[in-house]
């Protein structure tokens, strides 16, 4: 499958080459990409040789990778091209709403995954997360990988206390968003928000709102 080249990202914006093999979903992808002032589309590509081709001639910021490529997964196009290009912020979209391929897609070296039925708001979000050398991983997925770990008895790590509710609204704070905002996604009110936050305090036997906040930036799944 030939690349598809486009004009090259204006200065202030990432540039992020998107792959998956399916047109309507690439060009979708690159849509949504065009609409945002952050984020300048570089390429597109449906397959893995022609990811490559781009990723050398383009040198993107961004790799908004599928998973799956002609039916395979591309855990070693991530290695690969984490390999030669270790500046590169990966975010893996797929159908899998499994915490196993976000694992391995992880260990390979993406800095996300997010299911592709969450809304575009998030995708963006996400990609910003990476862009900043961050992770992000979809909710629903991070809450089976937190749960599998705490099912298996292999750690110690109090947040798996948390109620799957609860885990959601630290994991927002550990993205770095308001009770404000926490709350409008959730469509709660704010007071419902700290009820969540005086809850978690006590389970993660924590003193202060300033203290929590802390920990949720600094967490990470010790899987």
């Amino acid at each position: 499958m030939s690349a598809e080249k486009n004009k090259r990202p204006k200065p202030e914006a990432a540039s992020v080459l998107v792959v998956d093999d399916h047109p309507i979903v690439r060009h979708g992808l690159a849509q949504m990409l065009r609409r945002s002032r952050e984020f300048q589309v570089c390429g597109l590509a449906g397959d893995a040789e022609a990811c490559w081709r781009l990723l050398e001639a383009e040198r993107p910021r961004l790799l908004l990778l599928d998973l799956s490529l002609g039916g395979n997964p591309a855990i070693d196009l991530i290695r690969r091209a984490r390999r030669a290009f270790p500046g590169l912020g990966i975010l893996v979209i797929s159908m899998q709403n499994e915490a196993f391929f976000a694992q391995q897609a992880m260990d390979a070296g993406a800095g996300g995954y997010i299911v592709k039925e969450e809304a575009t708001a998030r995708i963006l979000h996400a990609l910003r997360r990476v862009r900043d050398g961050k992770s992000y991983i979809s909710f629903p997925v991070m809450k089976k990988m937190l749960y599998q770990y705490a099912d298996s008895g292999a750690g110690k790590d109090p947040v798996r206390k948390l109620s799957a509710r609860e885990f959601q609204v630290f994991r927002m704070m550990g993205e770095g968003r308001s009770t404000r905002e926490i709350a409008k996604e959730l469509a709660v009110g704010v007071k419902t928000v700290e009820t969540y936050c005086a809850r978690m305090k006590q389970k993660l036997q924590l003193q202060s709102a300033k203290e929590l906040l802390k920990h949720a930036l600094r967490w990470q799944p010790r899987l």
